[in-house]
């Protein structure tokens, strides 16, 4: 009764954010997930939901935290992806018009003319705690890019703010067997800005061109909750199971930005919601031992939409599949590989106890079908955890 009293609780908080979507619920328009990934995940092949042991718990299966302890004073993570060795090329030759005409247009021809370029900054603000079977944390997130495509060019960038709060209560305990349920709700709002595409002549020519559409900026304020459940065989073999985003919603409004004097009024707000996705995963643990410990995992996201969506055109199914696997040497070096949009991922882990280090180095995916527009990432995290 007591664990049930918590689930209700956090019911309580996250039905006291809803009340701004009472009416209208049914204009609302589909917006992109709230998450912060982690550096570690990357190299795995993405967030495995039956194999998390950190304060990304809170963003990946809820039902951990009767399993899972750690402190977490902030993060400095910074990861970027596209062709930057073309690109620095490019800079290289940026005093020499001839060379850098032959340069771009080989930055060009070698993307088919589409050249993404972006970036991930999370933190520094990254506070939390999973202990005892509860979960919260406060976490903010700036990431942005631009697209380029054939002569114009398309820039963005969001800034996300989360605060998450999460219990679990074990349900089953019967010889070696044990399930766990966890429930998550959380608080988030988003800056965003965008550009339309601008011709890369005006922008070489006009220093005020790429800023010249930025006069609203969408700001989003919302409130969403996730499941998760954990069933485990001894502490070798679990599946997870989780739905992201069960009930989110939010209310999108536009930011005067003032940077250009204009008589346009800012675009009429709307109500937003978040697609639920459900996942499914496994993981095994070949060794578990203080000198060695050696786990694989495989994951199929949004599992359900694979059956529901309308158009299963949008997205081809095998990009849903990951795999990784994960080995530790005295608790203290961690090598990681895996594959994620079907491109590989590797990467590495350094616990140095007043901080740790996480490199990875994987695919990424922008395109709808496996290898349509693939390119690839770096991604550095330097985390006080603890």
């Amino acid at each position: 009764m007591k664990q049930l009293s918590y689930i209700a609780a956090l019911l309580a908080v996250y039905l006291s954010g809803t009340p701004l979507f009472a009416s209208g619920v049914n204009e609302t328009r589909e917006i992109s997930p709230f998450f912060i990934p982690s550096t570690r995940n990357l190299a795995l092949g993405g967030p495995h939901v039956a194999y998390t042991e950190d304060i990304n718990s809170l963003f990946i299966n809820p039902a951990v935290f009767g399993t899972v302890k750690q402190l977490s004073a902030a993060e400095l993570s910074l990861g970027i992806y596209g062709d930057s060795l073309g690109l620095m090329d490019i800079m290289k030759n940026i005093n020499d018009a001839n060379k850098l005409a032959d340069t771009f247009s080989h930055f060009i021809t070698r993307s088919n003319g589409n050249i993404p370029l972006g970036f991930d900054l999370r933190g520094p603000i990254a506070i939390g705690s999973i202990k005892n079977g509860w979960g919260w944390g406060v976490f903010d997130r700036f990431y942005g890019g631009t697209q380029v495509t054939g002569k114009s060019i398309r820039a963005w960038s969001k800034a996300d703010f989360m605060f998450n709060l999460g219990y679990s209560m074990r349900v089953m305990d019967v010889g070696v067997h044990t399930i766990d349920v966890g429930i998550v709700a959380k608080l988030f709002n988003r800056l965003e800005i965008n550009s339309g595409q601008i011709p890369l002549t005006e922008l070489l020519f006009n220093d005020n061109a790429l800023m010249a559409g930025f006069n609203f900026a969408p700001f989003t304020v919302g409130t969403g909750m996730d499941m998760g459940l954990q069933y485990r065989l001894i502490d070798n073999f679990t599946v997870g199971l989780t739905v992201n985003d069960l009930f989110s919603l939010a209310y999108v409004t536009f930011q005067d930005l003032n940077l250009y004097s204009h008589s346009d009024s800012p675009p009429a707000g709307y109500f937003g919601y978040v697609e639920p996705t459900v996942n499914l995963g496994v993981s095994y643990k070949i060794f578990d031992n203080p000198l060695l410990s050696w786990a694989v995992m495989a994951d199929y996201r949004d599992f359900a939409g694979l059956f529901w969506q309308q158009d299963y055109t949008v997205r081809n199914g095998w990009l849903n599949l990951s795999l990784g696997t994960e080995l530790t040497l005295f608790k203290r070096l961690a090598l990681r590989a895996g594959m994620n949009d079907m491109l590989p991922s590797v990467g590495v882990g350094f616990d140095l106890v007043i901080f740790k280090l996480d490199a990875a180095f994987y695919g990424k995916e922008l395109s709808n079908e496996p290898g349509g527009l693939s390119t690839y990432a770096m991604d550095l995290g330097l985390l006080f955890r603890y």
